[in-house]
């Protein structure tokens, strides 16, 4: 028969053995996974760093557009002080003598009744106006940073 020390001592030499692989094994496994990670992580920061940069550029460009249609709306509203520029609105007149449809306007419209809005009146649609534009200037390009970030996360799939 065989001595049950040396049988013993047999499965602590194997179970020894296994756990020692095991242990490697999973060593070995730890750092592959590390290394997808870090793969893994460096193109997170790529990825971060070029969308980084197209959000940058899409910021520059509103401000850009933001800045000219200030200057454009600067201008309009110094016509419209100075007295260059004048707003008017159609209007239908009641209760006055109207020019024959025949007779030609000085101002070369079709003889349709207008009536001019006061300076202040007209400054104030100006900015309401140029308010809802640059509204609308924001909006697209948040709907283009979005598309563009959409865009660069679907291609890095």
């Amino acid at each position: 028969m065989f001595n049950p020390w040396i049988i013993l001592a047999a499965i602590f030499v194997f179970v020894g053995f296994g756990l020692i692989e095991y242990d490697k094994g999973y060593a070995k496994a730890t750092a592959e996974n590390e290394a997808k990670i870090a793969i893994a992580n460096e193109h997170s920061r790529d990825t971060e760093e070029k969308l980084a940069n197209a959000l940058s550029d899409n910021e520059n460009q509103l401000k850009k557009v933001q800045k000219n249609a200030d200057k454009k709306i600067k201008k309009l509203k110094s016509s419209i002080s100075d007295g260059s520029l004048r707003l008017s609105i159609p209007v239908i007149a009641q209760g006055c003598v109207q020019a024959p449809a025949s007779a030609s306007s000085a101002s070369g419209d079709s003889g349709q009744v207008r009536a001019e809005l006061d300076k202040s009146t007209a400054q104030d649609l100006v900015s309401i106006t140029a308010d809802g534009d640059a509204a609308i200037r924001k909006h697209a390009a948040c709907v283009d940073a979005y598309n563009q970030v959409r865009e660069q996360i679907n291609a890095n799939r």
